[in-house]
């Protein structure tokens, strides 16, 4: 790895400037007058003579018109920047923002509307989870407690294959089907209930 310190001048008594990277970036390195910088500038053209200052560029300000041959990007005579920021780039921006916050504001309402109605269609307080017996059937729970959210066959060793039905939490807001009760069956009578 060569480094920029090792590296010897543009040439004897190089003033201050841009000249060809001695590292052969492509680009133009900014010389201090003593040591090469971190400073990289424009495009050199190939084979471009090592010792020669790079010229600066032609720039002419919007704002007040002046021209200026520089490597600064705001204008010597009035400091705006040589930056072309149209007003149709920024309309542009400033909608897409929008459209963004629009599109994650929608996307959240239509889960907590979605959740909200399910949830609320599909819950039971701890209260009605606590008054359901051991031993009751399915067909009495769902009577008493209405439809459930789901209902899924498991695996469970001392009993086999076992259904569990599942509720959501009563005003457990959005997390409340993450946080269900559930109550799981044997041969069609409750075993267990169990709240994951």
């Amino acid at each position: 790895m060569t480094l920029l310190s090792e590296q010897p001048p543009p040439r004897r008594g190089a003033k201050a400037g841009y000249y060809p990277d001695p590292l052969g970036s492509g680009r133009a390195r900014y010389w201090d007058g003593a040591n090469w910088t971190h400073q990289l500038g424009p495009l050199v053209e190939q084979g471009a003579a090592k010792g020669k200052a790079v010229p600066p560029p032609t720039k002419v300000c919007r704002q007040c018109g002046a021209q200026s041959e520089t490597f600064e990007s705001t204008c010597p005579n009035c400091g705006k920047s040589y930056a072309r920021t149209s007003g149709a780039v920024i309309a542009a921006i400033v909608a897409a923002c929008l459209a963004l916050i629009l599109l994650i504001g929608g996307c959240a309402g239509l889960i907590v509307a979605i959740t909200g109605e399910l949830s609320e269609k599909y819950e039971i307080s701890e209260a009605q989870f606590n008054s359901v017996q051991l031993n009751s059937t399915r067909d009495q729970v769902e009577s008493r407690l209405g439809e459930p959210i789901d209902r899924t066959h498991e695996k469970d060793p001392p009993h086999g294959e076992v259904l569990c039905i599942t509720y959501a939490e009563q005003d457990g807001g959005l997390f409340s089907l993450f946080d269900p009760y559930e109550f799981c069956f044997d041969e069609g009578r409750l075993y267990e209930k169990r709240r994951p």
